[in-house]
């Protein structure tokens, strides 16, 4: 997430980089909001040195006989007065936050403007076909190696079940890809398929991704859409050595996505599932 300091300072950069994406976010309340809430801070520890000053008169007053109820009044007041403050701020802080959650990173400069993807370079030859070519899920249903009316009838729509040489299938490329990494100097993860809100919003999925997330509401968890959830968070709030780096980590999971967008409802086959294996 970029920090609220670095956007202030490079608002030009971060409205280029908007640009280039071709997204357009008005800074105007968040600039002011942010301006308020450190206006508010500096208050709150002026009245907090106050009040430290308070105390210490209220002691030399009892301590020398000394009636101490006005300054103790004007204590309340400044304790009544921090603490409505600190209200207004952390509310304020919330807004903020919700704001630099939403915001993408900084686009690499190299990295050209306009709607239109760049082709860097082309690998293979696309085939071609002398007869009419079936789709994957006509194709999986026809060998009986994917079953969609079953997964529908025991789940729901957007899963599926994979049969036989489906099943192997699945089971086999899984086990590729992880001895692959593996024998390329990766080292196997196996995480939890949950992960906490502070995981999950570390990794940019919260708030953005909100409503593709499957929730666990009683704990507070939410189902990985990706291994990269809690592979990311595997270090997180630790401080990595550079001589151990880099650290090169490959896991597989069940992913989860509800897939709430109208894509989900024009494609079909194993395409955008509810549950996939990556």
């Amino acid at each position: 997430m970029l920090s609220a300091k670095w956007v202030r300072d490079n608002l030009d950069a971060v409205k280029e980089s908007l640009k280039k994406r071709g997204v357009q976010i008005n800074f105007d309340k968040f600039l002011a909001t942010d301006s308020l809430r450190r206006n508010l801070i500096q208050e709150i520890d002026r009245q907090r040195h106050m009040q430290n000053m308070l105390s210490k008169e209220i002691g030399k007053s009892k301590s020398q006989g000394e009636n101490p109820g006005p300054l103790m009044l004007e204590m309340r007041s400044i304790s009544s007065n921090i603490e409505e403050r600190e209200k207004k701020a952390k509310k304020m802080k919330k807004g903020t936050l919700d704001f630099l959650l939403l915001l993408p990173n900084q686009l690499h400069p190299d990295v050209p403007s306009g709607s239109e993807n760049v082709e860097v370079r082309r690998w293979g030859t696309p085939p071609r076909f002398d007869f009419p070519p079936q789709d994957h899920q006509r194709l999986g249903e026809s060998l009986g190696v994917l079953d969609f009316k079953r997964a529908a009838k025991v789940t729901g729509s957007g899963f599926v079940f994979y049969k036989g040489l489906g099943a192997r299938l699945e089971r086999a490329l899984i086990n590729f890809m992880l001895d692959l990494h593996i024998s390329r100097g990766y080292e196997e993860l196996l995480p939890p398929f949950m992960t906490n809100k502070a995981a999950t919003t570390g990794t940019g999925q919260l708030p953005k991704f909100e409503d593709d997330l499957y929730r666990c509401t009683k704990e507070d968890y939410y189902l990985v859409p990706t291994a990269e959830v809690p592979v990311t968070n595997f270090h997180r709030e630790e401080i990595l050595e550079e001589e151990n780096l880099p650290l090169s980590y490959v896991a597989y999971t069940p992913c989860f996505r509800r897939e709430a967008g109208t894509y989900g409802k024009k494609i079909q086959g194993i395409i955008r599932q509810h549950q996939f294996n990556k």
